[in-house]
């Protein structure tokens, strides 16, 4: 296996959270006429039950779009289809939903440690970050 660096890793990344804001803010002109309210002050503006809801939308869509593409036959996101790239379990095949879905909390926890979980794929032998090492993937080259 070829393992994808770094940087490939870091451009998929990018591009998947590109791909998500703009779903995102495609769902949220179509919400935001409908949640706008108008102030005491006469200023329409959005309550805050919305932000709490599009924060929980943003989290469903983004773990979907990760686990779904990462456990189907493309075996990765538009980002890693992209750079070529494609995540796989310790054989070589394709994951099953359970392997992705773990992945994916694993990679809340690389985030919610300032991002060195991700980081360690830029000094690790096989280029796993830690949510690879958990879920015992790899992300490889096509």
């Amino acid at each position: 296996m070829k393992y994808a660096g770094f940087w490939q890793r870091f451009g998929a990344y990018a591009i998947d959270n590109l791909v998500i804001f703009i779903a995102l803010v495609a769902a949220g002109m179509f919400m935001i006429p409908e949640m706008a309210v108008t102030n005491a002050e006469g200023k329409t503006e959005l309550p805050p039950e919305f932000k709490d809801r599009l924060r929980v939308l943003s989290l469903v869509v983004y773990a979907a779009y990760e686990v779904l593409m990462t456990s189907s036959s493309k075996q990765g996101t538009l980002g890693k289809m992209l750079f070529k790239i494609k995540v796989v379990d310790a054989n070589g095949n394709q994951l099953n939903l359970t392997d992705a879905i773990f992945r994916y909390f694993g990679k809340l926890l690389s985030a919610a440690l300032f991002f060195v979980g991700f980081i360690t794929a830029a000094f690790h032998a096989k280029k796993q970050g830690l949510h690879d090492i958990l879920a015992k993937t790899y992300v490889i080259k096509n």
